[in-house]
């Protein structure tokens, strides 16, 4: 009767998405998106499981087609989640949660309407910039401006959390979580009114 959903959590470096995150896996089952890169594997790493490894040029190809929700590069190699990965696993028996930064969830919400984009936020910069430092970043003022941008495009989104106390923070994503899934808009309706008249 349910419909499997599409969360991402977004926000500026430093606020806590990843560590949400990992809060919320512990306490949904969820679908974990494979993202395609240009690196090679490491030792232990399989394909299809952790990586699609695949040629730069490669890459580049499915680049061009549009394919990529979101894309980045770190360190030389490229890393991105693709469109089809995504519907792969929507097609499944679990939701799925991505930690995207604001383009690729700008880019989330364009692609797929029903896409529930959560941002994470700090209660401050102040608080941000203390973060940020106490994380050993180098290039903290890049990532504040980066965040000042970030706050301009909140509105684009479908939920705010202030990632102040983890544990709180991570109850009120809990939350969206559990009243998405009674939306009707999230339910298969004539599934539900066919069990109903049975």
């Amino acid at each position: 009767m349910r419909k499997n959903l599409f969360f991402v959590l977004t926000g500026p470096s430093g606020a806590g998405k990843s560590t949400l995150i990992k809060g919320i896996k512990e306490k949904f089952d969820l679908a974990f998106s494979v993202s395609h890169t240009t690196r090679a594997p490491r030792e232990g790493e399989i394909e299809g499981r952790d990586y699609y490894f695949v040629e730069e040029s490669v890459f580049e190809k499915m680049l061009k087609r549009g394919e990529f929700i979101e894309w980045t590069e770190v360190y030389g190699n490229k890393y991105g989640t693709t469109k089809k990965e995504v519907e792969r696993l929507l097609r499944g028996e679990k939701d799925i949660v991505l930690d995207l930064d604001l383009r690729g969830a700008l880019r989330a919400k364009t692609v797929f309407k029903d896409a529930i984009v959560i941002f994470i936020g700090t209660k401050s910069f102040e608080d941000l910039k203390e973060r940020l430092r106490k994380r050993g970043e180098k290039d903290i003022e890049k990532r504040i401006s980066l965040a000042k941008e970030a706050i301009d495009l909140i509105a684009n989104f479908d939920y705010l959390v202030i990632n102040g106390e983890l544990e709180s923070s991570l109850r009120e994503v809990e939350s969206i979580f559990v009243s998405e899934h009674l939306r009707t808009r999230n339910i298969n309706l004539s599934k539900y009114k066919e069990d109903f008249f049975k």
